[in-house]
């Protein structure tokens, strides 16, 4: 075989969240410095707050796309499951918008659903 190697294909993992922004989520934002430390690219979608407003940011090599997190509602005027209802129904469907744009920008190996 002559001439240079080619270059391995890059791997790229998606992180989604739902719980807390990151990088406040700090077991996911360890899991996913250690997958850019370890060459992969790393993309994650993850709700808004607490200070973590930005709707894109790149940090140590790990893109963080951001969607509104869902409104808090009183238990006291929606049962327990109808909250969670729509929560996970108004994020899934911005989950999906970013998640589209961060698998069309390159090839995804991996999707992490946290």
């Amino acid at each position: 075989v002559e001439g240079p190697m080619p270059e391995p294909p890059v791997r790229h993992i998606l992180i989604v969240v739902e719980n807390l922004p990151v990088p406040l989520d700090r077991r996911v934002w360890l899991e996913a410095t250690t997958l850019v430390r370890a060459g992969y690219q790393v993309s994650i979608i993850s709700p808004t707050g607490q200070g973590w407003v930005a709707p894109f940011e790149r940090r140590e090599g790990v893109d963080i796309y951001r969607y509104p997190a869902a409104p808090e509602t009183g238990a006291a005027r929606f049962p327990m499951q109808g909250n969670m209802l729509a929560q996970s129904g108004i994020g899934f469907g911005l989950r999906g918008v970013f998640g589209g744009k961060a698998l069309f920008r390159r090839s995804t190996g991996a999707i992490h659903l946290i």
